[in-house]
This record gives C-alpha cells, structure tokens and sequence, in this order.
C-alpha cells in the first residue's frame, strides 16, 4: 500500500526528527548497527528533506530516489500509545481535589520514597509541591500512566504537564485490583478506556484500586507546542512510532504494516500501512519487531491507542 499512503504527512515527521539529527555530530554513528550509516549522511538527507514541497507526490518521490527500503525479518507486535487530556485548576476545590505533585527536594535514587498510598494519605501535604489539581481519581490513573498530558483549566488556560520523576517503585498492574473489585473485562472490556470508564463510574471504589499501583509519578510544566518523546521533538498522531533503541535509531523513516480498531466503525479491525518516523521509546518496548504507535490527544485518541495489540512487520528506510 506504499504508493496510496499521505507521504507528506510522513515528510513532515521526518522534518521534525531532523531538528534532532543536525544536533547529533556528523562523524557519530547513526545508530545501533553500520546499515544505519554515518549522522553526516542523515544530515545531508535532512537538507535535501527541507527543501521538498509538501505535496505527496514530492514526499513519495524524495524517499523513493534517497532511501533503500531494508525488510526486518519476523513480525512483532503493535500497541498504541496518546497524550491524556484532562480538566484541572489552579487551586484546590470541592471538584478539584485530587492534587498533582512537583518532583520533591529530598526523592533520591538510593531508596524507594513514599509509596503512593502514602502520598494519597497526605504524606506531602503542607510542603507547598502541588502543580494543580484533577477532578477525579480516574485523570490522575491515565496522567500517572501515561507520565504526560494537556491540563485544561477552569480559567479557560491549559498547560501540559511532563515526567520529572516517580518514587522509586516498581509499576504494578491495576488488573488484578479490578477483578477483585467485581470487574469481569469479558464484559466491560479490558483496554485502558474500559478501565478509565470503570474507575469514573466506581468513584468509591477507584482510589482503592489505583493503590494496588505503588509507583508515584511527579511531574512538572512544560511550555511544548505538543508532547515530545526521546528524541526531544514533537510527536506527530499517527506518525511516531515509539522503539527499541537497541534495534532502531530514533530518526528512522519506517514503513508499518499492521491493524487498528476503529472506534468509529463499531470497531471494525483495519489494516494500518503507512509511513512512521521512530522517535521515542518506552520502558515495555522491547525486540526487534516491535513498536508503540503515538494516536494524538485526547479521548477518542485513548479509544485508538487503548485498543491496539496487533501483529505486524516494519520495513527500515535506510539511506543510500
């Protein structure tokens, strides 16, 4: 499906990543392994890139005559990931008062800190470290999970919100906490809209359950016109794709052949092959094969990304 996809979208992905490239020193390693060449040589690519109207058949063309498309052996697979969009204020109140907290002067490496039933039982309380306030225990969950989001405030204002640090504990999975609270996913289904929709509809139940999660994740304010993942550049919905940076350097042009849920057609299972750009990474992104694609913002960007775990194959875009 290489030739219908909108290669323009994916030329201005890699325009993004090129910020990053011409930061990189020319003589480096471009990445994990020689086929990915010298820096020098993407940065020549980035200026060729810069100069490319952005139409697709001009984007289409640019990669055809300065890429060689290499076939990664094996399929893998695909989840999805976004940037969560919830309601806040500045100050506390009856509606507002679940607190997001500022990475604390005394949180060292050495040992874990509070953990968050601690935190949640007002162990930072008086110490002047709440950035804002959430509306219900279910935002705090997605931002924690997440570890970034857009905060729109009663003010009218926003601002996002970025990972500064946590506290030191492990991730536990609020699955099991679910099913021992009477949550049957064969029912209400299992992605991480269900269990959003769970926890805002079980409001005494929910501090509870998130509990079960000890790690606690502090954050700070960040002036980015959208979120940025490792390779410090703006993401772009449906463009980036988070990787394995022992397998793929971040900047690579990668071409995904995979499915989504679509949850605008009762979700129907469609085939997703387009061109991505790997510019970020996570902590459960691991192999060879493997890859988060980044949805956008918001709920129905959570309704895509919740519901992504398919197989698939990727082709690296390699210069020539």
């Amino acid at each position: 499906n290489w030739q219908a996809d909108a290669h323009a979208a994916g030329l201005g992905a890699f325009l993004e990543s090129c910020v990053a490239i011409h930061r990189r020193n020319g003589r480096d390693d471009f990445g994990p392994s020689p086929v990915f060449a010298k820096v020098s040589r993407w940065q020549r690519l980035c200026r060729r890139a810069a100069k490319v109207p952005q139409t697709n058949a001009a984007a289409k063309a640019f990669f055809e005559a300065n890429f060689q498309p290499y076939a990664v052996s094996g399929r893998g697979t695909f989840t999805g990931y976004y940037e969560v969009l919830v309601r806040g204020s500045w100050t506390r109140t009856k509606t507002y008062a679940f607190p997001v907290y500022a990475r604390p002067s005394d949180l060292t490496a050495r040992s874990p800190y509070y953990s968050r039933r601690q935190i949640d039982q007002g162990a930072l309380d008086g110490r002047g470290l709440e950035v804002l306030y959430l509306s219900s225990a279910a935002d705090a969950f997605l931002l924690h999970l997440q570890g970034s989001g857009a905060v729109q405030l009663t003010d009218g204002s926003w601002t996002r919100l970025s990972y500064a640090a946590n506290n030191g504990y492990g991730f536990r999975s609020i699955a099991a906490a679910l099913r021992a609270a009477g949550y049957d996913s064969a029912v209400e289904g299992a992605t991480t809209a269900d269990n959003r929709r769970w926890l805002l509809q079980n409001p005494g139940k929910a501090v509870g359950v998130i509990q079960a999660n000890p790690r606690y994740i502090f954050f700070t304010h960040s002036s980015q016109r959208a979120p940025t993942g490792a390779q410090t550049v703006p993401l772009t919905p449906g463009r980036t794709l988070a990787v394995d940076r022992d397998h793929i350097a971040l900047g690579t042009p990668i071409y995904l052949e995979t499915q989504y849920v679509d949850p605008l057609a009762n979700k129907a299972r469609r085939p997703l092959q387009r061109l991505v750009v790997a510019q970020d990474t996570g902590s459960a992104i691991n192999g060879t094969v493997r890859g988060d694609l980044y949805w956008g913002t918001g709920d129905l960007a959570l309704q895509y990304a919740g519901a992504m775990k398919e197989q698939g194959r990727y082709t690296l875009l390699l210069p020539l």
